[in-house]
């Protein structure tokens, strides 16, 4: 379900490489949901949640460097996903203390993935257009 495709690739290396990374960790998470009880909240669950949250974090801190490295013009906008998307993040780990586990980690896995679709064929495309364009390498 959350394969990476060379069709994802933007083009810039370091970005690729961490989106494969983001790829495979939400494939742990949702090969650990696959092959769980449904009703028991697996310990390795958290951790794996935990990891991408800091992985991402850190792939952002990243991307943002990069965006003023090269004075990306949408910047603002672009950072602006990033920080909805760990402020859901951050809800969703609260919800795993309140909430079924079941549901919950429905939730993420359908979020997570129409997310990192769209964000990687949108806005990181935009980000790798628009340097090619200004820069003439990547």
């Amino acid at each position: 379900m959350f394969e990476w495709k060379e069709d994802y690739a933007c083009g810039i290396e370091t970005i690729d490489e961490q989106h494969k990374v983001l790829f495979k960790m939400v494939s742990e998470l949702y090969e650990l949901y696959q092959n769980s009880d449904k009703e028991v909240y697996p310990p390795q669950f958290g951790q794996l949640f935990k990891g991408l949250q800091d992985y991402t974090v850190f792939h952002f801190t990243s991307e943002q460097k990069f965006m003023l490295l090269h004075n990306y013009p949408n910047r603002e906008e672009h950072e602006k996903e990033h920080e909805a998307f760990l402020e859901y993040l951050n809800k969703i780990s609260m919800d795993l203390n309140t909430k079924e586990y079941y549901q919950v980690v429905t939730d993420v896995l359908k979020f997570v993935s129409k997310w990192i679709f769209h964000h990687i064929q949108e806005r990181d495309f935009e980000l790798t257009e628009y340097v090619k364009k200004h820069e003439n390498t990547v």
